[in-house]
């Protein structure tokens, strides 16, 4: 044979091996892959029941049975419970004999916990004390309100009239918080509301949902109060009482309006500080440089203009049914 003719034969003889493997059928899995652990039986924990009972009576104050108590007792860790029945009558078993405490909860009684012996006897469990009654809610009284908000050539259309009770909310029959939107005559309604004494609070449609400013009394005065309903039957009757800042902006050298400038106004306290918490909305002069802030509670005003660097202050007093120039 030549030498030439091998690698062929080889190649044949490879071919031959790996198509005889391929007929082959696989060898079964044999491979150990352990088996499950032998189950071991837990021990079972030690359950020590006492031979004692106890059984008896549950009373109240007055030696009246109780049903429908629970009674309570923890022994070694493990909890015993049951109920009274319709005679006060209670049966715990299990337990050792000796003193024992037991928690009592009825209905009309504080939980209480109790001493007593556990044995072949009956005992008596009394409870001390019994909780005072409930005392019953007093409804309130209603009736509905009509009222009227009264102002001169003013569109009364969108005020709120709010009341809110004076008394705390904790007290029985005090009554909620109640809105009634005007309408452009100042007319409002409120039905079912409760007869209590109210703070009585008018609010500009800007203010609406809020509890300031309120337009009818001066800013450092108490809100007006008000007895649902009348004793003389009579309509509610607000009047406005809110004033107005206004007037004409010139420029510094004189030579005509100041549009655009930026006019603020701030509340004063009778301290004369101001009341940053209750702001109310800027106006901006027009083409002729006026401005107006309506719809202000009287009082004292702090007002300051704004124009690119320049500014001014001003203090005012603001009067009901009038308006107040300050003079910027």
């Amino acid at each position: 044979m030549r030498v030439a003719t091998l690698p062929p034969l080889l190649g044949l003889a490879l071919v031959a091996v790996v198509g005889v493997l391929a007929l082959r059928e696989p060898p079964p899995m044999a491979a150990d892959f352990g088996q499950p652990p032998e189950e071991e039986e837990l021990p079972r924990p030690a359950l020590r029941v006492g031979a004692s009972l106890l059984h008896g009576r549950l009373t109240g104050p007055d030696g009246t049975p109780i049903p429908g108590a629970s009674l309570f007792v923890l022994r070694a860790g493990r909890p015993l419970w049951t109920h009274s029945d319709g005679d006060g009558g209670f049966r715990l078993e299990g337990l050792d004999p000796g003193p024992v405490r037991v928690a009592v909860n009825s209905p009309g009684h504080p939980a209480t916990v109790l001493e007593a012996t556990a044995g072949p006897g009956p005992v008596d469990l009394r409870l001390e004390e019994a909780l005072p009654p409930i005392r019953e809610l007093r409804s309130a009284t209603r009736s509905d309100l009509e009222g009227t908000v009264v102002a001169t050539r003013v569109d009364l259309s969108g005020f709120e009239v709010v009341l809110l009770p004076s008394a705390s909310a904790d007290q029985p029959g005090s009554g909620v918080p109640r809105r009634a939107t005007c309408d452009s005559e100042g007319r409002f309604r409120l039905e079912g509301l409760a007869e209590v004494e109210y703070e009585v609070l008018l609010l500009p449609p800007r203010s609406a949902g809020g509890s300031w400013p309120d337009l009818l009394t001066p800013l450092s005065a108490p809100p007006m109060r008000y007895a649902h309903p009348d004793e003389a039957g009579r309509a509610l009757e607000l009047v406005l009482a809110s004033g107005e800042i206004g007037g004409r902006v010139l420029s510094a050298e004189g030579s005509g309006p100041l549009e655009g400038a930026m006019v603020v106004v701030e509340p004063l306290a009778e301290d004369d500080t101001a009341i940053p918490t209750r702001p109310f909305p800027a106006a901006r002069s027009d083409a002729s440089g006026g401005y107006r802030i309506p719809l202000l509670p009287p009082g004292h005003y702090r007002v300051l203009l704004r124009a690119g660097r320049e500014e001014r202050e001003a203090r005012v007093e603001v009067l009901p049914g009038a308006t107040v120039d300050p003079g910027l």
